[in-house]
């Protein structure tokens, strides 16, 4: 029965729910048509090739977007220090039926913490961006515990958007020997 097979953690200890809660909250936010252009992550602004600096209107994007959300991500630093995460899923018969959307609200949060972390790279915060990037390096995890392939396939976009901006937040030199 997979109800029997979930680790069972309180609401309180787990950084999954934690992280749900607040990609929920920030999902309800909209965008303009003019941040949505110029905002990574959370908008419809297109990568550039890694080591490419942000244009000033994106670099200024991110920091209305963040401060706008400062309660949320102040959620999402709380949560990142949860020292466990699971994810349970409510299965019912038939399990097509299930609802995740905590999934979608997982990755929300992941892509907050990203843009955040690209943010204080981009403006030379050193300290923060290695922080940041170490704090979200903790959502790779975020997703354990998942029974399901669409579980799976969000950890590993997850994974893959957390690797990328490993790499982005390297080659704009925000991080110090010590972190490298």
């Amino acid at each position: 029965d997979l109800l029997a097979r979930q680790r069972r953690l309180s609401d309180d200890e787990n950084r999954t729910v934690a992280v749900s809660r607040i990609g929920s909250k920030l999902q309800s936010i909209t965008l303009s048509e003019e941040q949505s252009e110029n905002l990574h992550y959370q908008g419809r602004a297109i990568q550039k090739p890694t080591g490419t600096r942000w244009t000033t209107r994106e670099i200024e994007a991110a920091q209305a977007y963040l401060q706008s959300i400062d309660a949320e991500l102040a959620g999402l630093h709380k949560a990142m220090s949860l020292p466990d995460s699971n994810y349970a899923i409510p299965w019912t018969t038939p399990a097509m039926i299930v609802q995740m959307p905590e999934l979608s609200w997982m990755r929300t949060g992941a892509k907050a913490l990203s843009l955040g972390t690209m943010t204080a790279a981009m403006l030379g915060d050193r300290n923060r961006a290695e922080r940041s990037l170490l704090e979200a390096r903790g959502m790779n995890k975020i997703v354990d515990g998942a029974d399901s392939i669409i579980g799976s396939l969000v950890q590993i976009a997850i994974d893959t958007m957390l690797c990328d901006l490993t790499e982005r937040v390297i080659n704009q030199g925000a991080l110090s020997d010590l972190a490298l």
